[in-house]
């Protein structure tokens, strides 16, 4: 999730740029409309993106060690393509966002902190920093309709689920289990 912001900050200048051209002789001209400008800079990100994907899935996935909680489960080959598409949903998602929100701001860098901190907003309230139990009543909205609320879900469900849980008494985050249950059969559910 960290990439998001470099990645915006790479695709805005050279927007800013292609809009101006476009704004300047094609729009007059009537060449083509706004639709097929933005159609067209999406899908010409499609082939980077999916190689891009595939390098980030490549140097994460496997080097982290997800795919030995496929190959426990049995599904390894099903496993792997799902998280490949996740991250690949990530990187369309930031690249048509980081378009979204260009398209109508003058400079690169005001677009960029706008969706900076859209972003960050969307990253707070998605779950990872508190759970929607933790947030105010208000605020709940803003789980629901965080686009990366579905997406760490995902990427959590397709690398961690069927894995066994192992109780350490050496674990950085203590699990206090409630009742005087033991950390196995308060966990059991989860496996």
């Amino acid at each position: 999730m960290t990439l998001f912001g470099t990645l915006v900050q790479q695709i805005m200048p050279n927007f800013v740029t292609q809009r101006s051209l476009y704004e300047a002789r094609e729009r007059p001209s009537k060449a083509y409309s706004w639709k097929a400008f933005l159609l067209s800079n999406i899908i010409v990100e499609l082939p980077w993106k999916t190689l891009i994907a595939l390098l980030a899935f490549l140097l994460w996935y496997y080097p982290i060690g997800m795919y030995k909680n496929a190959k426990i489960a049995g599904e390894l080959d099903e496993r792997g393509f799902l998280m490949f598409l996740l991250i690949w949903a990530f990187y369309m998602f930031a690249s048509t966002f980081a378009r979204m929100m260009i398209a109508g701001i003058e400079t690169a860098e005001a677009g960029g902190n706008i969706s900076n901190l859209l972003f960050m907003l969307c990253l707070i309230f998605c779950g990872v920093l508190g759970s929607k139990d933790v947030l105010p009543s208000f605020w709940i909205f803003t789980y629901r309709i965080s686009p990366l609320t579905y997406l760490v879900s995902a990427i959590l469900s397709v690398g961690v689920a069927k894995a066994p849980v192992v109780c350490s008494s050496i674990e950085i985050v203590k699990v206090v289990p409630p009742n005087g249950s033991t950390c196995g059969k308060y966990l059991s559910p989860f496996t």
